[in-house]
């Protein structure tokens, strides 16, 4: 396979860089573009990167032809995967050529710019403490769980490193970006889906089975071929630690989840902080220890669009529950009764108290009316009697 050499290179990037960050298999930098650097794509609008554009430029370097076969792995990966696939990182040019002085054997990969990865808005959201909302979290799973069943269907590929820096993200949308296929595989059609193969992977998103076999040295040589697991299950898995960890906002939390019966119960004890039953349910099924009750990524797809059932509430109680007998039994179901019966009743407490005041009013005018009778008769009677003395 032949590829454009450095001197196609330096005629299609500018020289300056921007280091974006550094992995296993090489070096990534951000560089921008002097001119159409494939002519071919020009039809494909939305994949031509226009002049002047800024693109990621991962350079990989391998000190002998068999280690290039390696690391040329990620590029044939690559041109492999669905082409105008949304949620794929985008290929646009290779380069390729070897170094007589260092004798080393260089590979370029230009891609797809994105804005950040999953990990650095996990982290700038704790900072916040800004969590995901129910719609958001919604549209990453269901990004992320279509993605890798689409690779599955279309090219039999499985990742094998699935965590929240190999997620890319554009700020528009919440759109994610898969990446990173180096370690990635492709089984052939004759295989089954359960088949022996080497140990990939960051340790925190292993699934059990792996983590067992990394953690008693089975992923030494001598001992590779032991390893049997279900690659679409161990996806499932490091990518249900990945998405426990975007609707929690953890970090460092979860650590040694995949290690045996006491990783199995923190697990369980993280997942009951998942508010919505949805997510809490489609996690609970990714990340079940046992590989064989573990959901497929077709299974995950349909919980994601089945509809959420109507919550039948059982038990319901009268609104006044402690209303009075004497009302009846309508007016302990109904508001507006209740509070007509209120009404009248003040009213009527209030007739009668008016009509009580006057009543009282009366009294106390015929007891006024009696007294000034009695007093007026003593005053006459005085007088009449001093007449007669006189």
């Amino acid at each position: 396979m032949s590829y454009p050499n450095i001197q196609e290179f330096i005629e299609d990037l500018e020289k300056e860089n921007e280091l974006l960050g550094k992995g296993t298999y090489g070096v990534v930098y951000k560089m921008k573009t002097k001119r159409i650097i494939n002519p071919e794509l020009e039809k494909q609008q939305d994949q031509v990167p226009f002049v002047g554009q800024y693109l990621a430029v991962k350079m990989m370097d391998a000190k002998t032809e068999k280690s290039f076969s390696t690391i040329q792995k990620e590029f044939l990966i690559l041109k492999s995967l669905p082409k105008q696939h949304p949620n794929i990182i985008k290929l646009y040019k290779s380069y390729a050529w070897a170094n007589q002085i260092t004798k080393t054997y260089t590979l370029v990969l230009v891609m797809e710019l994105a804005d950040k990865n999953l990990m650095k808005e996990i982290e700038e959201r704790i900072a916040l403490k800004k969590y995901f909302s129910d719609d958001e979290l919604h549209h990453i799973f269901l990004q992320c769980i279509q993605t890798l069943n689409d690779i599955k269907i279309h090219s039999n590929i499985y990742h094998r490193d699935i965590k929240p820096e190999n997620i890319l993200m554009k700020s528009s949308g919440l759109q994610i970006l898969l990446s990173d296929f180096g370690v990635s595989r492709k089984l052939m059609k004759e295989k089954l889906p359960t088949i022996a193969g080497t140990l990939v992977g960051t340790p925190s998103y292993l699934s059990p089975i792996l983590w067992n076999a990394f953690e008693s040295g089975q992923f030494q040589i001598a001992n590779i071929n032991k390893i049997v697991h279900n690659f679409e299950k161990s996806d499932v898995y490091s990518l249900g630690i990945t998405l426990l960890q975007t609707t929690l906002l953890l970090s460092s939390q979860i650590q040694k989840l995949n290690a045996g019966a006491e990783g199995q119960l923190r697990t369980q004890t993280l997942l009951k902080g998942v508010q919505n039953p949805r997510i809490q349910n489609i996690l609970t099924r990714m990340l079940d220890h046992d590989e064989k009750q573990r959901a497929s990524f077709q299974e995950l797809i349909q919980l994601l669009n089945e509809p959420i059932p109507k919550q039948i509430v059982s038990n319901k109680k009268p609104i006044f529950s402690n209303v009075e007998p004497k009302i009846g039994i309508k007016e302990q179901f109904s508001l507006q009764a209740k509070m007509k019966f209120e009404k009248n009743q003040t009213e009527i407490d209030q007739t009668f108290n008016n009509q009580k005041l006057d009543q009282q009013q009366e009294k106390i005018e015929q007891v006024d009316n009696l007294e000034t009778t009695h007093e007026t008769k003593i005053i006459q009677e005085a007088i009449q009697n001093d007449e007669k003395e006189k």
